[in-house]
């Protein structure tokens, strides 16, 4: 009987003993589950990995203690590749209108009867010479306009190459490159081409009217424009347009990127747009924002 009632209080006393030794591994077992790992691999931080279900109501899921580093990126437009129908349809709209402009002028609607191939293939073959008659204005600035605006609707429709700024980066000098290869061919078409001045209205006909001048300059100055433009745009109109109201920031950018205006336009958008960047004003940002906004204009740059 003695030990039959001595068995359970040894039983008692030996766990009591033991009771806290066992709490005391269940709660560092218990934090030692609840502790996430720092990190996994030392990629990714473990604490990104609990499940919002088990947190306390309102905590938030990322740790408020975890640092950033980096910023979600723009998908790359080049996978989308170069939008050819939209770019034809908007070198067909410049193209109708400068030849809409064209008929209302003497020289070229007096020259519309006659047989159209016989005198379409001599106006072409009648090309030689620098000289083509046109003034100053016409060979050295109207044309070369010409090809930044068509240089520009290049530009708008390549998905790699209408965020690049002015820079000495080679995806900017590529872009560019193209932009100066489609106003070389525009040209070529508007000046030859089965839809140009040779055979709507029959420049050529008469000699000294056909020669290389549109040809090299249309192009090439263009390319110049579209730089220049480029550079004003960065170096100027992105600097000072935080200090503008949004409608002299309008102005600013359609005035001093006319060209770009002009291939604004025939895509059916504000003079003033900009892939790379929305209306920036001092309205829109305030002292504050336009000098954060200059500065990440900075860095992009890089």
């Amino acid at each position: 009987m003695l030990l039959m009632c001595a068995a359970p209080a040894a039983a008692q006393g030996t766990a009591a003993a033991t009771a806290p030794h066992t709490a005391a591994a269940t709660s560092q077992d218990t934090a030692g589950d609840a502790k996430p790992p720092s990190s996994v691999s030392g990629i990714v931080d473990a604490r990104l990995l609990v499940l919002p279900f088990e947190q306390a109501p309102g905590q938030l899921t990322a740790p408020q203690d975890l640092q950033i580093l980096s910023q979600p990126m723009r998908p790359s437009g080049s996978r989308q590749g170069f939008q050819w129908e939209e770019a034809f349809k908007q070198y067909m709209m410049l193209l109708t209108f400068q030849h809409s402009v064209r008929l209302f002028q003497e020289k070229t609607h007096t020259e519309l009867g006659g047989p159209f191939w016989s005198d379409y293939v001599e106006s072409v073959a009648s090309l030689h010479g620098w000289p083509d008659g046109d003034d100053f204005a016409t060979n050295y600035v109207a044309h070369p306009m010409m090809g930044a605006t068509t240089g520009f609707i290049q530009i708008q429709n390549d998905p790699a190459g209408r965020y690049v700024e002015f820079g000495r980066s080679g995806a900017y000098w590529r872009s560019r490159g193209w932009a100066l290869a489609a106003a070389a061919i525009y040209s070529a078409q508007f000046e030859l081409g089965p839809m140009s001045e040779a055979s709507i209205g029959n420049v050529g006909l008469k000699a000294g009217t056909m020669a290389y001048v549109d040809l090299v300059v249309t192009p090439l100055a263009g390319l110049g424009m579209i730089v220049a433009e480029d550079a004003i745009d960065r170096f100027l109109i992105a600097k000072v347009e935080g200090r503008l109201s949004p409608n002299q920031v309008r102005l600013l950018r359609s005035l001093l990127n006319p060209n770009r205006s002009v291939a604004n336009i025939v895509r059916f958008q504000v003079p003033w747009k900009r892939d790379a960047r929305g209306l920036v004003s001092k309205a829109s940002l305030g002292d504050e924002g336009a000098r954060t906004a200059a500065r990440d204009r900075a860095v992009a740059a890089r």
